[in-house]
């Protein structure tokens, strides 16, 4: 009862059938819920939220980001 407590969640009660033992150490199918995103894809995010933020000024947002305007402008273009 303790380690459920402290949060176990795949347990095994007395008496256990030689399949129950056998199936508590497969690791369980869980749905892939939280899909890490690319850097690319984070990246992207950050640069628009910025850009968002100055109501679209490029100047503003690659002074913001430490980018050379043309340089902010290409990746946009990019994307």
């Amino acid at each position: 009862m303790d380690a459920v407590r402290f949060g176990a969640m795949n347990y095994v009660t007395k008496p256990a059938s030689i399949d129950q033992i056998v199936n508590s150490f497969a690791p369980a199918a869980q749905p892939d819920e939280h899909v890490m995103p690319s850097l690319a894809e984070v990246e992207a995010e950050y640069v628009q939220r910025v850009l968002d933020h100055h109501d679209g000024n490029v100047s503003k947002s690659a002074k913001v980001l430490g980018l050379h305007r043309r340089s902010l402008q290409r990746m946009l273009k990019r994307s």
